[in-house]
């Protein structure tokens, strides 16, 4: 974004505070579900096996990039009537994907694979059917 010119030099600084966090919360969250393969630990610990299938929710999650959420910075900016425009998505992390018919040409697709990720905003309009 920076070398097209389509974001201020200040915006690299918030990535390194944005990926120091996620990194950071990712290897806790590793160093926890490495612990969860051992039975013992699972047992001294009380957990339960649904919490150890809420963690392998969450390690799917993290591995389709779809666990990391970012804080509200430049360019994840959350305002006052956003929550209720997009219900369904929140601001900061990854656009979720699904099975769609673009329009254009009635062809089935992933969403996100109609989406461009290069820096400019895009338009989405939906209809439901």
């Amino acid at each position: 974004m920076l070398l097209k010119g389509l974001a201020r030099p200040g915006l690299i600084e918030t990535y390194v505070l944005e990926r120091e966090r996620t990194a950071t919360e990712l290897i806790d969250f590793d160093r926890g579900f490495t612990k969860l393969f051992n039975s013992k630990y699972r047992e001294e610990n009380g957990i339960t096996p649904r919490q150890v299938a809420e963690q392998f929710v969450k390690a799917g999650r993290y591995t389709a990039g779809q666990a990391v959420h970012y804080d509200h910075l430049a360019i994840t900016a959350v305002g006052d009537r956003d929550n209720e425009i997009a219900s369904n998505i929140t601001v900061g992390m990854a656009f979720p994907s699904a099975q769609v018919v673009r329009f254009c040409d009635a062809r089935a697709m992933q969403l996100v694979k109609g989406l461009p990720a290069d820096g400019v905003g895009t338009l989405s309009c939906f209809r439901v059917i």
